[in-house]
């Protein structure tokens, strides 16, 4: 319950951050994206018991 709330609040500082920058629209827009992507997927692995077990998982494959 705690993830969506740790997400929104970092997002917050990201766009108050892009906005005191002030760049073109596609600049914030994949700049928004890709640092939403990056927070979702750290709390992904972490959720999934953390990155040794993943990248164990990966080598067996």
């Amino acid at each position: 319950m705690i993830r969506p709330l740790m997400i929104s609040i970092l997002m917050l500082l990201v766009f108050v951050l892009l906005q005191k920058i002030s760049l073109d629209f596609m600049f914030t827009l994949i700049i928004a994206i890709c640092t939403y992507g990056l927070f979702v997927s750290y709390l992904g692995i972490r959720a999934f018991s953390g990155f040794h077990f993943l990248w164990i998982k990966l080598l067996r494959v």
